[in-house]
């Protein structure tokens, strides 16, 4: 399992998103913190977060959930994370 000690950085997200942080507007700024600390609490490192990020996903519409982040499409990313977080917890 993943851990909440580090803080999401806005150079983390600009690295996980490969876009300027700033460039960003704020709701989506907002969506990402929120999935980001979810993803690290399910896993251990920055790389496993990547590829969960950029792996396609049939209840995304075979779309992955970096590109829809980056485009606005929030509910759905976070309704999937949080499915997949609760299906984890031991």
């Amino acid at each position: 399992m993943g851990s909440y000690e580090r803080p999401i950085s806005a150079e983390t997200i600009g690295s996980l998103f490969a876009v300027d942080y700033e460039s960003i507007p704020a709701v989506r700024r907002r969506s990402m913190h929120f999935v980001l600390a979810v993803l690290r609490d399910m896993y251990a490192d920055d790389r496993e977060i990547r590829e969960w990020l950029a792996q396609t996903r049939p209840e995304l519409g075979d779309a992955c959930a970096a590109d829809l982040l980056l485009r606005g499409k929030v509910e759905a990313v976070e309704a999937c994370v949080v499915r997949e977080w609760n299906e984890s917890a031991p």
